[in-house]
């Protein structure tokens, strides 16, 4: 009997073991969306590097369409790629997955969206809200003014969508579809990237001639401005004190509360958007499904199976 204890252990190891060997995210992990430009051609890439800013692997690419800034959740990878154009997804080992739609234009940027699904935001100032298996559940076209002009972010509540135009926030309430509304000051220039903090305030980049990133309060009020040349991206580091962004092709932490920069790692692409796995994004706390389970515990599973299994044929 013993010896079938042993051989039912290791024969569900066998399966397990090569689970284990795959490529996964790991939480604090930063993918990065960039892409290089020449006369002749056009490449986009999506790269991880580790919390301590360096290199591990290339998950996507090179790609001769644009990506824009990635969307990491459950363990999977969403993009926006233009022309053709599709809300992309990849796993954490670089499996390429069927998009969750094509039915978009030139989307920029994503954001969770209410209910688990998925908001994405174009160069043409419209927003899609998609459900998670991709179904299109509203679309604010052009016409719905504020327009969208950077990225949009979903807030705690789960319902309340947040961003930028004419260089002041704006907020919309997607689950009832209400007017969009202006309730901020304006903040000197048009953003790029926002995130929306479990404590409602808000990083946005700004494109303008010097370049930053702006920390803002409930009411758009700046408590810190981060100097920052050629900021595109902001994401959130899991310590929920520090933030990603970049200069140009650097790769930058900052500190939040003193915007003393905590790494800085020089990519050879122009950096477009980042994404943190585990991002402690307001929207995604709103909106958190149930986790993956990670590789190893799929093989604590597996061994606890094999083990009553065996039990169960010992009592027999």
């Amino acid at each position: 009997m013993k010896r079938s204890i042993t051989f039912a252990v290791f024969s569900v190891l066998a399966l397990v073991f090569p689970m284990a060997g795959q490529t996964s995210l790991v939480r604090g992990d930063v993918v990065v969306s960039a892409y290089d430009e020449s006369p002749a051609s056009l490449f986009s890439n999506l790269r991880v590097y580790g919390r301590d800013g360096v290199f591990k692997r290339e998950l996507v690419g090179p790609d001769g369409r644009f990506f824009g800034e990635p969307l990491v959740r459950d363990g999977i990878v969403y993009f926006g790629a233009h022309i053709p154009n599709a809300i992309e997804r990849v796993a954490a080992d670089g499996t390429r997955l069927a998009p969750l739609t094509t039915e978009v234009a030139n989307v920029n940027y994503l954001s969770p969206g209410p209910s688990g699904g998925i908001l994405a935001v174009n160069n043409s100032g419209e927003i899609y809200l998609f459900a998670p298996d991709g179904t299109l559940l509203h679309f604010r076209d052009s016409t719905n003014l504020p327009n969208a002009e950077g990225g949009a972010a979903l807030g705690r509540d789960g319902c309340t969508v947040f961003y930028a135009a004419a260089a002041a926030l704006v907020r919309w309430n997607a689950c009832t579809d209400s007017v969009a509304e202006f309730f901020t000051p304006r903040f000197g220039s048009a953003s790029y990237a926002l995130r929306v903090l479990n404590d409602g305030s808000f990083l946005v980049a700004l494109l303008s001639d010097r370049g930053s990133v702006l920390h803002l309060d409930q009411v758009g009020s700046v408590i810190h401005e981060y100097p920052i040349p050629s900021p595109h991206a902001v994401a959130l580091d899991i310590d929920g004190t520090s933030f990603w962004t970049n200069a140009g092709n650097l790769l930058l932490r900052i500190d939040i509360a003193t915007g003393a920069v905590l790494s800085e790692t020089f990519t050879p692409y122009q950096i477009y958007g980042i994404s943190v796995a585990g991002e402690p994004r307001a929207g995604l706390a709103a909106t958190q499904s149930v986790p993956a389970v990670s590789p190893l515990g799929l093989i604590g599973l597996a061994l606890a199976i094999a083990i009553l299994a065996a039990v169960a044929l010992r009592m027999r």
